[in-house]
């Protein structure tokens, strides 16, 4: 009975972000192919997919982190496994924000510090 319960709260875990991703107005998207003429458009569009995937990653690890913390009942080796699954996590939070960060400081160093207004 408790592990039917353990996964439904483990699957509505991973659903509910997806539920609020749904609600956001600002989710990128692709463009077609005929508007694809700037490589700086191009770039943008894929550094927030990465960004937008990256982070439903981190969360995925934060939920599995927090649920092998609660299903450890002190065995170390799953605290272990639960502690370097959140470093793994921090370091996806990283690579994210470095996704999102990298196309503004080519930007910076192609345009000699002028930022162009974002669409």
């Amino acid at each position: 009975m408790s592990k039917k319960i353990i996964a439904a709260v483990a699957i509505t875990s991973i659903l509910v972000p997806f539920a609020a991703l749904a609600q956001q107005p600002n989710v990128p998207t692709l463009p077609s192919p005929g508007s694809w003429t700037e490589v700086k458009g191009i770039i943008d569009r894929i550094f927030s997919w990465l960004f937008a995937i990256l982070l439903v990653v981190v969360a995925i690890l934060v939920v599995y982190a927090g649920f092998n913390f609660i299903t450890a009942a002190g065995d170390t080796d799953k605290i272990n496994k639960a502690r370097s699954t959140v470093t793994f996590a921090a370091v996806g939070l990283a690579v994210a924000l470095l996704a999102k960060a990298i196309p503004a400081i080519v930007e910076l160093i192609i345009t000699g510090g002028r930022i162009s207004p974002r669409p």
